[in-house]
């Protein structure tokens, strides 16, 4: 059985896309340092970051698997992040899930 269908989702399309990144998610919580910024398939923004630098974000959000450890903090927009290799526990996936299983049987059924 599938994660989506455990979770109880409605089947709406942010559902839908909440099950696609769990789904998607990488198992390894290594916070390995990533750097696209050399990437053609990629478009920079040309307005500035959190920390107000220009060119170093991206105009569409970065797929999962082609960022470093994503906490739910982190600019998904973001070209060059992580390093240091520190391993997180599971968290990233383990908070949406369960709270998603706590609303759907608590508050979803009222």
């Amino acid at each position: 059985m599938g994660i989506g269908s455990k979770m109880g989702f409605t089947g709406n399309e942010d559902d839908a896309i909440i099950v696609k990144n769990l789904q998607e998610l990488p198992l390894e919580q290594v916070d390995w340092k990533m750097d696209n910024n050399e990437r053609q398939d990629v478009h920079v923004s040309e307005e500035p970051n959190r920390s107000h630098e220009y060119g170093k974000c991206s105009i569409e959000p970065l797929h999962a698997e082609e960022q470093c450890y994503m906490k739910w903090n982190f600019d998904p927009y973001e070209l060059q992040n992580g390093g240091g290799g520190t391993e997180y526990p599971g968290g990233v996936f383990l908070m949406p899930y369960w709270l998603d299983r706590f609303y759907s049987e608590n508050i979803g059924t009222q």
